[in-house]
């Protein structure tokens, strides 16, 4: 399946429908590119809580991209939101089947000519590339600092550097014997850390290397897998490890990577 953008697209605005979690980032990530976008939702607090978090959060974004910010507004009116549009993301709660329903049956007509819904695979390439940079860094941070590795996903590791002993008395090595214990666990802990630095660097050199190729279809499957086995076993052991938030912050952004990429793969990626 091919895709190519229509006339004039770049002088026309990017619309996001929704404005949840996966919305504002989708948002976020195209106004860092420069790109002007309109997020459009029915509920006037969810629009300025998503244009709060764009003013809040862009500077994140635009230190990524390193490019320059577009503009952004929230509206409520959809013909209003899509009349000049060349892209649409439909980011709605998937929950909601009767609101999708009658979306599509506003939606039928309103955009212009050349707009269609052709999103899926742009949008796909533009995750895949953006996840795979992210996952080189916090990978390579990983072998670094695997302390700090460890901190990022809520794990809180003692360094065991500058904590050997060099006790000649016999008391105080027996003394220090649980410590040189623990010491001994704080360096297998930063071993395993070590190497899941590895595995996350190895899957976004992978990724990078299939986007270089041209090979969606097997970076879009790689995601399935890690969106729904990687990050849901990582989300459901730091809830378990009592971290929810920070469970959430990876099944969240998990089930959405693997669902696009699927959408990828039944459209021809």
């Amino acid at each position: 399946m091919s895709w190519s953008p229509p006339m004039e697209y770049a002088s026309r605005p990017v619309v996001v429908l929704g404005d949840g979690v996966l919305g504002r980032r989708i948002a976020a990530c195209w106004v860092s590119a420069g790109w002007d976008v309109i997020i459009r939702d029915p509920s006037e607090r969810s629009r300025t809580d998503a244009v709060s978090y764009l003013k809040d959060n862009l500077a994140i974004y635009l230190a990524l991209s390193h490019g320059q910010a577009g503009t952004y507004e929230g509206v409520e009116d959809l013909e209003q939101a899509v009349k000049t549009a060349w892209l649409v993301f439909e980011a709605m709660d998937g929950s909601k089947s009767k609101e999708y329903l009658d979306l599509y049956k506003s939606y039928d007509g309103t955009a212009p000519t050349g707009q269609a819904m052709d999103y899926i695979l742009p949008t796909f390439k533009f995750v895949c590339v953006t996840f795979a940079t992210l996952a080189v860094g916090t990978g390579a941070r990983g072998v670094i600092d695997p302390v700090g590795f460890s901190r990022s996903f809520g794990l809180a590791l003692e360094s065991t550097k500058g904590n050997e002993t060099n006790d000649t008395n016999a008391d105080a090595r027996r003394n220090t014997a649980a410590s040189r214990a623990d010491q001994h666990c704080c360096r297998l802990a930063e071993s395993y850390a070590s190497l899941m630095g590895v595995r996350q660097l190895g899957t976004g050199l992978t990724l990078l290397t299939f986007a270089y190729q041209g090979k969606w279809t097997e970076a879009a499957t790689i995601l399935v897998i890690i969106g729904i086995v990687v990050a849901g076993t990582d989300a459901f052991f730091l809830a378990c490890a009592g971290s929810k938030s920070s469970g959430r912050f990876h099944a969240i952004p998990g089930a959405g990577i693997s669902a696009l990429a699927a959408g990828a793969i039944y459209v021809g990626a």
